[in-house]
């Protein structure tokens, strides 16, 4: 998909970049039994890209951007990262359930 916007470069520079290698950014597309199993992000990931391995039982690396994230997640090893931008530590989630 090509971005045509020029504050939007840099990310079109990023999706090229990893297009091709496998790399799901789409924390989403992990089946809802995967996510009751994530654990707990420490805190020190606040506000920060953070590298899950496949099965999203670790955190293989971090950044606090996403190319930084994806560097650190090619330099850790990892074949298919699923990356995930993790809220501040003074963002909360409020909500109900039905």
């Amino acid at each position: 998909m090509e971005i045509e916007h020029p504050i939007c470069e840099p990310i079109q520079a990023i999706m090229d970049r990893v297009k091709g290698k496998g790399i799901n950014m789409n924390s989403d597309s992990k089946s809802s039994e995967s996510q009751s199993k994530h654990p707990i992000v420490p805190i020190e990931y606040a506000g920060k890209w953070i590298a899950w391995n496949r099965e999203g039982t670790r955190i293989v690396a971090s950044g606090q951007s996403f190319l930084e994230a994806v560097q650190a997640a090619e330099a850790a090893g990892e074949s298919q990262p699923v990356f995930e931008k993790c809220p501040k530590a003074d963002v909360r989630f409020v909500g109900l359930q039905r």
